[in-house]
Parts: structure tokens; sequence; C-alpha cells
């Protein structure tokens, strides 16, 4: 049994032997989604906002779709601090999506996450 300090000088040794660096990178999951963005679908409504709220708390940009421009802007009111954007999106209308999409992907350069909670 070699108890806590044997390990870790166990460990400087190693590394000072093989030259081993240690890199710490501690993922704060407050921000373990930084730098990714999201696309809501029904992301005015209940889940839908709720969803944005949690996303946006780890760091993820969100964009908000939905079918009614005024409910979109009331909800995006809610993110004081920005990284949150909109679209009109109307599945039912399927020649709408693509072109709906890249209108989404040009609010933030790209789309990583998609979440249907229309």
């Amino acid at each position: 049994m070699m108890g806590i300090k044997g390990a870790v000088l166990s460990i400087i040794r190693a590394t000072r032997e093989k030259k081993i660096i240690p890199v710490e990178k501690p993922v704060s999951e407050q921000k373990m989604l930084e730098g990714k963005v999201a696309l809501i679908s029904g992301g005015s409504g209940g889940i839908g906002i709720s969803i944005a709220k949690e996303l946006h708390s780890c760091g993820c940009k969100v964009i908000l779709g939905g079918t009614n421009a005024a409910k979109l802007e009331k909800c995006k009111e809610q993110f004081s601090d920005g990284g949150v954007e909109s679209v009109i999106f109307n599945l039912s209308n399927t020649d709408s999506i693509v072109p709906t999409i890249k209108e989404a992907e040009g609010k933030f350069g790209t789309i990583d996450i998609f979440v249907n909670s229309a």
C-alpha cells in the first residue's frame, strides 16, 4: 500500500524521467457547451424556452425557432446578455425548412445542435 504521498512522488518522478508534462484542462459544467450553436424549433414555447435557457447557461449560443415573430422577440428579451437569435421556423411548411436552416446558420455561422420541441 503506497498512500497518497507515495503516489504523488511516483508521479513526479515519472514526469521528470520521461519528460511528461501533465496538462490540466478543467471543464466547467457551466460552460461545457462553450462555442456551440443550438437551433431549437418550438423555441418560444414553454419546453423550448426552458431548453434554450439551459443550453445558454452552459455557454451555448441559441437560435430560437418559432412561427410567431412577436413571441420570439419576447423570448429573446429573457436573455439580456446576448448570444440568442431567432428565426421564423414553420415545420409544417416543408419547402421552407432548408432555407430557414440556412438563415439560422447565418446567425452564428453554424449549427451544432438541433432540438425539435415543436
